[in-house]
């Protein structure tokens, strides 16, 4: 074991050699003079203009509505995956297949890692598992997730409320 970090400290030392042999090449331990440049009252002095951030963007095309239609397609894919795999988990869940939960629930973050209600059964799983602190983080993260709905928020306030009591 010691040979073996004194071998590690002696390769450490000779790369840090050769490196510092490779910067030096070809300036024989001299440094690069900078070229001198003509000070600000010699040179020109050129108006600088104001960007203009605020330009109009390019025209919407054929191509870029497609593009969104495309875009907005695939979200209505993933969420519609998503829903597939929480009944899939819901299913596996309610037969106490906790191993099966898991990974349904696993490829459901996977196509869509922010979903609250993802978490929200992620919570479920837990509580019958026995498992009360993860449980209640999972709701936790639920509901810090369902800033925009209600619905969701109200279970995981329900949920986390019967830890409070």
């Amino acid at each position: 074991m010691v040979l073996r970090n004194v071998f590690e400290i002696l390769l450490v030392i000779f790369v840090c050699i050769a490196l510092n042999a490779c910067s030096t090449l070809g300036t024989q331990g001299k440094p690069t003079p900078i070229p001198a440049t003509k000070s600000a009252s010699q040179s020109e002095k050129k108006e600088i203009k104001p960007l203009n951030i605020f330009k109009p963007g390019p025209p919407v095309t054929q191509e870029s509505q497609e593009i969104e239609e495309a875009d907005s397609a695939n979200v209505r894919k993933e969420e519609s995956l998503v829903s597939s795999l929480l009944g899939k988990a819901e299913n596996a869940l309610k037969s106490r297949q906790w191993l099966r939960t898991q990974r349904v629930l696993e490829q459901a973050l996977r196509v869509e890692p922010i979903n609250p209600s993802i978490f929200l059964m992620y919570g479920d799983l837990y509580q019958e598992m026995g498992a009360p602190d993860k449980a209640q983080s999972m709701y936790k993260r639920a509901l810090y997730l369902a800033k925009g709905d209600q619905g969701i928020q109200r279970k995981a306030v329900n949920k986390l409320s019967a830890y409070n009591e």
